[in-house]
């Protein structure tokens, strides 16, 4: 549909932006008013190099079949998620059945580790914590002192004067809000850092 210029228009310095997208309009039948409007000029997509019609009349066309012989019924579900979970458990239930059927010989397939999971492709969705552990010897876990200096928990309050965490943050704040002529500058040199509200020291002017 065209606007008047001017109006809606998106405002671009992009030659491209000049060029019309010519799309398809889909399937036309021999016998169709489209086919009609395309013979004449300024009809039905007459400004369209991909428009045409097809040599298919209306009634032979498979567009509009009623024959469902071939189609797939799929059972009701909420959503696509929930369809995707009940097709999970059906591969997983063939994939047991085979192996029940296999059991008393080795012929036919057969995988080396359960499926645990609760959707397709899902056999590590249910594992216990000890299958994510390294495999090894010499492992250990952790690496870190809980009474070493540089434990923040032990050392103080979060929020505290003592919290590392909060001096950095605090640093990142003054070295964000620097600008133009303050930005080479130290800043707030006066300030003690014991609150985000402090106050200027005796010797510090307002």
């Amino acid at each position: 549909m065209a606007t008047p210029a001017g109006h809606g228009q998106k405002v671009t310095t992009d030659p491209r932006s000049k060029q019309v997208i010519h799309e398809s309009t889909g399937l036309v039948t021999s016998d169709s008013l489209a086919a009609e409007s395309l013979k004449g000029e300024d009809g039905f997509a007459s400004d369209n190099p991909h428009a045409a019609a097809s040599g298919v009349p209306s009634k032979a066309t498979t567009s509009n079949t009623t024959d469902t012989s071939n189609a797939t019924r799929l059972a009701p579900a909420v959503d696509a998620e929930a369809r995707e979970a009940q097709e999970g458990w059906s591969e997983t239930s063939q994939l047991n059945a085979s192996r029940n059927i296999n059991s008393g010989g080795e012929t036919g397939f057969t995988t080396g580790e359960e499926v645990k999971g609760g959707y397709a492709g899902a056999s590590d969705g249910a594992r216990t914590p000890g299958d994510l552990k390294p495999k090894g010897k010499n492992i250990t876990e952790g690496g870190f002192d809980s009474d070493g200096p540089n434990a923040s928990f032990n050392n103080a309050e979060i929020g505290s004067k003592k919290d590392p965490g909060r001096v950095a943050e605090a640093k990142f704040g003054l070295e964000n809000a620097r600008s133009g002529a303050d930005a080479g500058r130290a800043k707030d040199t006066g300030l003690t850092g014991d609150s985000q509200f402090d106050a200027l020291e005796r010797s510090e002017e307002a």
